[in-house]
């Protein structure tokens, strides 16, 4: 399975893990439920902002902060916790693919993951408003 069929069956497993059918995702997340059954069957592709649109109707977004307040916050789950509402949505959908991905697709996650590294290293040097940590694609 590709990266489109893991999140497109994530999609479908949270969407019908709250009963909802596709026509009740899409009037929460706005984009049409034929577009919705194409994305859960990996036939269409999709952009980003439709993927945050549809893990912020399925309340993802309040799962990914969710730990125990009692113990110590793992370096990750504080990065975590820090990230943009839609990116910890985003996060936690592919964490849940994540398991089902072959050799390229996490190639290219790998490669992803080092760019984010490499800005988050750029910020650090020379923290400046209008770098790159406040571009947006």
């Amino acid at each position: 399975m590709g990266l489109r069929s893991n999140i497109g069956a994530e999609i479908r497993t949270r969407r019908t893990e709250r009963g909802w059918t596709l026509r009740d995702l899409a009037d929460r997340c706005g984009i049409s439920f034929q577009m919705l059954g194409q994305i859960e069957t990996a036939y269409a592709n999709t952009t980003l902002e439709a993927v945050e649109r549809i893990v912020q109707a399925l309340d993802l977004v309040a799962e990914v902060s969710l730990r125990d307040p009692s113990e110590p916050a793992t370096a990750s789950a504080l990065a975590i916790e820090n990230c943009a509402p839609e990116d910890r949505a985003l996060l936690l959908l592919l964490s849940h693919a994540l398991p089902r991905l072959g050799p390229g697709e996490r190639r290219v996650l790998r490669g992803i993951v080092e760019l984010a590294h490499e800005i988050a290293a750029e910020n650090d040097r020379d923290p400046k408003p209008g770098g790159r940590e406040h571009a947006r694609p």
